[in-house]
This record gives C-alpha cells, sequence and structure tokens, in this order.
C-alpha cells in the first residue's frame, strides 16, 4: 500500500509538471491574433518622426495601413492584398507602387514565425502583467497578458505603440 500510495504520488507529480510546463508555454505568450481578422491604432515611431496609423490585418492576407497623422498624410494608405501587391491610396487616386520596407516592416510585425523565437518572459508594467516575446532579428512583442493582444512592437528600424482603446478584435467572416 506503501508502494501504491508512492507511485501515485509521482504520477500526480508528473501530470501537474506536464500541465504547468504547458500553461506556463500558453502564459509566456501567443500569436493567436495573427490568424483574426484585426484592426489596430497606434503610433509608429519613425527616425524621420512619429505616424499615427490604423493597421487592419485580414485572414486572406491582404493588409491596410491608414495614415491618421500626420496631416500631410492624413487618409492616405498603402494595401497590400491577398497576392501581395501594393497600392498606394490618396485622394481617391490609385497608384500601384513597389513595396515600401517600412510598410513591409510593419505588416511583417503582424506575421511572426514561432519558430524564430528566442526567449518568452513576463514583465509587469503599471499593475499589468506584460508578455514580452523575442524574435530573431532583434524584434520585440509586448502582449498583454489579459488577451493576448500586442501592445507594442520593437523592430531596429521602427517601433509601433498600439493604443488600447484604439484596437479591436474582429470576429471573422
Amino acid at each position: 500500500m506503501k508502494r501504491l500510495k508512492k507511485w501515485i504520488a509521482a504520477m500526480l507529480g508528473a501530470v501537474l509538471l506536464v500541465l504547468l510546463c504547458c500553461c506556463g508555454k500558453e502564459g509566456a505568450g501567443t500569436l493567436s491574433y495573427q490568424e483574426q481578422e484585426c484592426v489596430f491604432t497606434g503610433v509608429c515611431a519613425l527616425e524621420d518622426g512619429d505616424y499615427t496609423v490604423q493597421i487592419s490585418l485580414h485572414t486572406d492576407g491582404s493588409r491596410e495601413l491608414l495614415f491618421l497623422s500626420p496631416e500631410t498624410l492624413t487618409g492616405c494608405r498603402y494595401v497590400r492584398d491577398a497576392a501581395g501587391a501594393y497600392s498606394f491610396i490618396c485622394a481617391d487616386t490609385v497608384f500601384p507602387v513597389a513595396g515600401n520596407p517600412t510598410v513591409e516592416t510593419v505588416f511583417g510585425l503582424f506575421a511572426l514565425d514561432e519558430a524564430d523565437l528566442l526567449s518568452a518572459d513576463l514583465e509587469e508594467n503599471a499593475g499589468e502583467g506584460l508578455n514580452v516575446l523575442t524574435f530573431s532579428g532583434d524584434v520585440k512583442v509586448y502582449l498583454s497578458s489579459a488577451d493576448g493582444l500586442p501592445l507594442r512592437f520593437e523592430h531596429p528600424l521602427l517601433t509601433l505603440t498600439l493604443r488600447a482603446d484604439g484596437r479591436q478584435i474582429l470576429s471573422p467572416n
């Protein structure tokens, strides 16, 4: 009987260890938001200044970056269709363009591959837990531990800070 109790205790310990490891990985952050229709509003800080943008991501792979500021670009947008072709639309005029490296970088932040994940840490920021994911290429993603949505991206070329009040997950059609 004593041997059975030890065996049961060992098995329960093993089960708990597996559950903790699995839960720990989930809590360390996930990129599940990439598989949904998403609209985010945020500030993209570049070397030449800050741009307020709205980023729309669609499950078919199409993307849109709408400029909300500065005033000279307000209402203009870059659109990438599902086939990867880019257009710049301003004042109802559509210009087919080659991919802009900065815009491609912004869109790439929403298409990260979990295979490139180097580390995952939990940090605290203003009382909220943040999952900090570091990817190859010196890219960091800060995810809200409450809803798993990205709050900030740091890339060598830019920083994209998403506003909590301007982002929403739309239910897939």
